[in-house]
């Protein structure tokens, strides 16, 4: 990999020194291609567009916009000319495959493991670069995952996005913030057990059914399917928190564990434990305990507790689970809308080049 791109890595940025603004600052993670805020410091570095980046854990993006990032990224920068959105994305997805596959919180991806990689990209008999491939084969597959979408989307009927006017009152109250919000102890919300422990050694993937949880981002927290001693089985319906990573997701059916640090809160009136409302209060703990719980600094069953979270409040104060999960729902069609237009606007703009190619 050495051969084809350059590796510099990312500056650690203090809490003290974090100044709110708009520039993406990529740390280690998967969740929300490891975005974790936006930040206005103008001395913190700034890396240019067109890049990619690679976290410790493996994880790899391509970067169309420009970003900050932490000491945990190396950033790749072509040492072969410059390459296309589509060329990025086919090396990205060649590196991605390659170190997830070795390096873990166990193992970590450094600069040195950088030198030591190699990946599998396409070649042509006088061993140069097959470049227009892999630009070619990316369109074909960004055009045929239109097609599955838009097919995927009129089946469901989540091709119907449309407001009602009490869903916009709500997100204008949300927005304005006309919600009332209360302070909860978490274990006045949710009973809270550690998880059994399963190391990964001494499982079998794709053995079997049931997700095996780890503290990772990727994937909702699943690592692979697995049989195994069903004794061992967290509740399902419930949301669980990597002890070590504060990753928190909520998790629909029963599942195994990787670590008992890892926290498995289920909500304690059964009345109000339907996913959407479950995925409200997996943001809310995020928002709540994100900020006081770091690697080095764990979070456990004794610490939580002591911690609260803040939730919507009705008239007689108590957590409002109805409100949370309209609200849910009213995020899924905006975000809905935003993936509709998203693929009619490539579908249009396909079927230009289409028009195009037929006349020419």
């Amino acid at each position: 990999m050495k051969s084809l791109f350059a590796n510099e890595r990312g500056v650690r940025l203090t809490k003290a020194n974090r100044i709110i603004g708009t520039r993406p600052l990529v740390t280690a993670g998967y969740e929300n291609t490891g975005v974790a805020e936006y930040i206005g410091n103008l001395k913190q570095k700034t890396f240019p567009k067109n890049v990619i980046t690679i976290d410790m854990f493996g994880n790899t993006f391509y970067r169309d916009y420009e970003f900050s990032a932490d000491d945990n990224i190396l950033v790749l920068t072509s040492l072969i000319g410059k390459l296309s959105k589509e060329m990025q994305l086919y090396f990205s997805s060649s590196i991605n495959k390659a170190v997830t596959e070795k390096y873990s919180y166990g193992k970590q991806f450094r600069q040195g493991s950088f030198n030591e990689t190699f990946i599998k990209i396409p070649i042509y008999s006088d061993g140069s670069v097959a470049f227009d491939y892999m630009e070619t084969y990316i369109k074909e597959l960004e055009a045929e995952r239109i097609k599955e979408l838009e097919a995927y989307l009129i089946a469901t009927g989540l091709d119907d996005y449309v407001l009602s006017d009490e869903e916009e009152k709500l997100i204008n109250n949300f927005k304005s913030d006309n919600v009332k919000w209360g302070e909860f102890n978490i274990t006045d919300i949710f009973t809270v057990t550690n998880t059994h422990t399963i190391l990964k050694n001494d499982i079998i993937p794709n053995s079997g059914d049931f997700p095996y949880i780890t503290a990772g981002e990727g994937d909702n927290a699943v690592l692979t399917y697995i049989s195994y001693d069903q004794n061992k089985l967290e509740k399902g319906n419930s949301i669980m928190i990597g002890g070590k990573t504060m990753v928190i997701t909520y998790q629909p059916s029963k599942y195994f564990s990787n670590d008992s640090h890892n926290l498995s809160l289920v909500m304690k009136k059964n009345t109000n434990r339907d996913k959407l409302t479950q995925l409200f209060l997996v943001t809310a703990l995020k928002t709540s305990l994100g900020s006081k719980y770091e690697w080095g600094n764990s979070i456990s069953n004794k610490k939580i507790q002591s911690d609260i979270v803040m939730l919507p409040i009705n008239s007689d104060r108590l957590p409002d689970y109805q409100l949370m999960n309209e609200y849910i729902k009213v995020l899924q069609k905006i975000i809905i809308k935003a993936v509709v237009e998203w693929k009619d606007q490539k579908i249009k703009a396909t079927r230009k080049v289409v028009s195009k190619n037929n006349v020419d």
